[in-house]
């Protein structure tokens, strides 16, 4: 071998075994026996890779004889005439699919939970073309000709796509799918020529568990995958079963896929070594996962939804413990045991000192939560910069309430809070919710990071399917100051109001303008949004009740865009649970009038906040370390809210100083703002901004609003009417 030559073979040449395999194979065994992942991360042993090499040595795209052997046999276990080794389960139930479904346009009813809908990353649609219709059973384990049948679409109407193929999986979150439906829906899909494919990849453990032959299980299916990689625990495989013209089709496909591997006899020996030594060991597996259930029941933990084979719900809530708590001190073991979520999956290699150890870990955690003390400390010692200078800017600006800042005292408070991700779970974010709800008399609540999003999030929570429309006042924020969300977030045909008492809407202004009906012209009403206060006005309780009493007699959602509620109760003596009792959600705003640097409220029912904590993420306001946030809305609630009624009476002394001087006042001050016209004396509003900003001590302005707020200052009130008059003598004078 020449030099040049022995350099490239140096560089090409690799070990990947390790000096150290057995022990180090050793050790990923005692991982994956203390792991309930999944039973897909199931090891090969030794004695099945000693029986494994000993295997042919053929090409499977033309012809490897211990493939052939296990495909043959495989068509006789199932009943069917042929077989085919794929590489995976998604493959397998992929190719079938494909193999079914020829010509578009067609649709496949499955299990909404299915893996076929949920984790083949959307191979229905990307390799067929196919319509998946995912139904959910009516009795909450499995689906039934009951759930099938209404949801079959048969005939030539060209808006559908037609069902084509039926797709069931057994087990399905370790429940089995009992034969007699299985027959019944078989029967209804053959007398309509819909095909039958069953995802069979823990089908063994029906076997098992029922001891029912496979080829019984397989009657009423024109195909099925089989997964050898889970509860079998070979390391790779899936078989397609079906008829000789199906396989032989389906193995073309396979070769469209990429899956035409080549010398898979030690594959196909691995996979027989499993189906003679492991399928006996499911029933051990299914004894220790209805242990476990017991156990844990035993414990106080809640099962949510019976053992039949290889997998456990459970819910550990009930003792005081969240899954985070449990999955950070399993993986903090001596010995870590791997938990994710509520599913716990046994398998051939799961021990039972894992299942002990696992109980008794809970059972250490529920000790603790006994035990131990529960604390809420948000506090430390440091100290924000000084800010003195910002916030005497802002004491002097009448533009928004918007531009409020935190006070040294709040973010003395603010940085003391914890720090928790809220997209999962933040403490101090949690515990200001649960206040608001409460305070609200609504069932749940969600931390939104500013109040358009909220009016978003709730708008697209409570509009599912179009067409819909949304009543709402002509100068709502929802209307004219969210760049349009309304339309192109849910869709919503807006149809905005003007008030005949300008002052705010009543049902006489709301009942004309309501769609409802068949009229494919039109699109029905199906929210009423409400703003409180809007313009600084308070709406009336008697005619905001009215008008909910009236919209849910029509089935029409009330909305409030509470972003400055806070002003009513002091306003209007009344209540946050009173004002809040008339609509299905509202928005209340914390960083407007109460001064929290950021922060909205919305509040609903809690599978209404379920839902808009989905479209929360959507939007992009999952936002994570919101325990500063929180605290600081938490010092507002307490300290500021009683400063409103200062605010009240500032914007009343700015009204009648303004009315001395003889401006003109288009809406009188009722909470935090008024609206003037300074035509009367002479005076545009341009020359007023203009003057504002060039006094010693600037006063910023925009247009006819004037807006007060906790920190403005008195002082700058008395200075804008000093240049008011000051305006108006310039004026008198001639010339």
């Amino acid at each position: 071998m020449d030099k040049v030559f022995q350099s490239i073979v140096d560089r090409v040449k690799v070990d990947v075994v390790s000096p150290n395999h057995e022990a180090e194979n050793a050790k990923q065994l005692e991982i994956v026996s203390r792991s309930f992942i999944s039973d897909t991360i199931t090891v090969p042993t030794k004695d099945m890779y000693d029986y494994a090499v000993k295997a042919s040595l053929g090409d499977d795209v033309y012809h490897e004889p211990s493939t052939h052997a296990l495909e043959v046999h495989m068509a006789q276990l199932t009943g069917k005439e042929a077989a085919l080794l794929v590489s995976s389960g998604t493959m397998g139930n992929q190719l079938a699919i494909r193999t079914h479904l020829r010509q578009p346009p067609f649709s496949v009813i499955c299990d909404v939970r299915s893996h076929i809908n949920n984790y083949e990353a959307g191979g229905a649609a990307i390799h067929t073309g196919a319509l998946v219709i995912p139904l959910m059973p009516s009795n909450g384990r499995h689906l039934t000709l009951k759930d099938i049948r209404p949801r079959a679409i048969f005939g030539e109407d060209v808006h559908s796509a037609p069902t084509r193929l039926i797709c069931l999986e057994n087990t399905l979150d370790g429940l089995i799918l009992p034969l007699s439906d299985i027959i019944e829906i078989s029967e209804f899909a053959h007398q309509n020529n819909v095909l039958m494919h069953l995802d069979g990849a823990r089908l063994w453990h029906v076997a098992a568990e029922t001891h029912t032959n496979i080829s019984e299980l397989c009657e009423p299916f024109d195909s099925i995958s089989l997964c050898f990689s889970k509860g079998l625990g070979a390391p790779i495989g899936t078989c397609l079963v079906g008829s000789k013209a199906f396989i032989q089709k389906a193995r073309w496909f396979r070769k469209a896929f990429g899956g035409g591997m080549r010398q898979t006899g030690i594959l196909a020996g691995a996979v027989a070594y499993a189906l003679t030594n492991n399928f006996p060991r499911l029933p051990r597996v299914h004894a220790l996962a209805k242990r476990l259930q017991q156990r844990l029941e035993d414990l106080g933990v809640d099962i949510l939804c019976p053992v039949e084979t290889c997998m456990v719900f459970y819910d550990p809530a009930p003792i005081g413990i969240t899954y985070e708590e449990v999955e950070k001190s399993a993986a903090a073991l001596s010995r870590p045991i791997a938990v994710s979520g509520s599913r716990l999956v046994l398998h051939i290699q799961t021990t039972e000192e894992t299942v002990d150890d696992f109980l008794s870990l809970l059972q250490t955690l529920k000790a603790q939560k006994l035990t131990e003390e529960v604390r809420f400390d948000i506090h430390t010692e440091t100290q924000d910069a000084d800010n003195d200078a910002n916030r005497a800017e802002i004491s002097r600006t009448f533009i928004s309430d918007t531009v409020t800042t935190p006070t040294k005292e709040m973010n003395e408070y603010a940085i003391r809070a914890t720090l928790g991700d809220d997209v999962f779970f933040e403490p101090s974010t949690s515990a200001l919710e649960s206040h608001i709800a409460k305070l609200t008399g609504k069932e749940a609540r969600l931390f939104m990071p500013t109040g358009t999003m909220s009016n978003q999030v709730a708008l697209q929570t409570h509009l599912q399917q179009p067409p819909f429309s949304v009543v709402c006042d002509a100068r709502a924020h929802v209307y004219r100051m969210e760049a349009g969300g309304i339309a192109f977030h849910s869709g919503a045909n807006v149809i905005p109001i003007f008030s005949e008492n300008d002052h705010h809407l009543t049902w006489e202004d709301i009942e004309p303008r309501i769609v409802t009906g068949a009229d494919v012209h039109t699109a029905p009403t199906r929210v009423i949004s409400l703003e409180n206060t809007l313009n600084g006005t308070v709406i009336l309780q008697r005619g905001i009740i009215e008008i909910s009493e009236n919209a849910r007699k029509k089935g029409i959602v009330m909305r409030l865009d509470g972003a400055r509620i806070w002003h009513v109760p002091l306003a209007a003596g009344l209540s946050m649970r009173e004002l809040c009792e008339p609509f299905d959600s509202a928005s209340l705003c914390l960083s407007k009038g109460l001064g929290a640097p950021i922060d909205t409220c919305l509040v609903g029912s809690k599978s209404f906040i379920t839902k808009a904590r989905w479209f929360r993420k959507l939007f992009g306001g999952g936002i994570r370390q919101t325990g500063y946030m929180a605290a600081a809305t938490v010092y507002a609630l307490t300290h500021n809210f009683p400063l409103l009624l200062q605010v009240h009476g500032l914007a009343k002394r700015m009204q009648r100083g303004l009315e001395e001087i003889g401006v003109g006042i288009l809406s009188p001050a009722e909470t935090c703002m008024l609206f003037y016209g300074p035509s009367p004396i002479g005076v545009e509003y341009w020359e007023v901004v203009e003057r504002a900003a060039q006094l010693p001590n600037p006063i910023y302005l925009n247009g006819s609003r004037l807006i007060m707020y906790i920190q403005t200052s008195p002082q700058a009130v008395e200075d804008f009417l000093e240049l008011m008059k000051t305006l108006r003598t310039e004026k008198e004078q001639p010339r």
